[in-house]
């Protein structure tokens, strides 16, 4: 089984964007930019698997990340989940059927979730850091 994740994920609807918005998903998805079990996701998190498997498996619902995978672990089977999409933005037919607050929710939801993705790939690539000398902070 090979799965290939897309460029972006449109979100088409606001159960989507329910789905999506919630913090503990978002998180997730974020920790599933490489395949993981929901026993992964739960040893991350320290959430227990069964409120992982009620997140995962609502997000697989909507398509939000799939089974990448899977493997065998002793007599089981056990799938390994991935997000979806690198990016995820409001379509342009959901912010035209959308109420003014869930547009406005979509779009600071992709602009934060933008910005987020980019300085957690510049601390990861060494490109900004935050250093406690002298009780200054500094952007490396």
């Amino acid at each position: 089984m090979s799965f290939e994740p897309a460029e972006t994920f449109w979100i088409e609807d606001g159960e989507t964007f329910d789905v999506l918005i919630d913090p503990d998903r978002i998180e997730l998805l974020e920790l599933c930019a490489r395949p993981k079990s929901v026993g992964e996701l739960a040893d991350d998190t320290g959430v227990p698997r069964t409120r992982q498997y009620h997140h995962v498996n609502h997000m697989e619902e909507k398509g939000l990340n799939a089974v990448a995978e899977t493997r065998q672990k002793g007599a089981m089977t056990e799938k390994l989940y991935q997000a979806a999409a690198s990016t995820y933005r409001p379509a342009e037919r959901f912010l035209n059927d959308a109420t003014p607050k869930k547009r406005a929710e979509a779009m600071i939801s992709s602009l934060v979730a933008t910005t987020k993705a980019d300085f957690l790939l510049a601390i990861e690539q060494g490109r900004f850091g935050l250093e406690d000398k002298e009780n200054e902070r500094k952007v490396a």
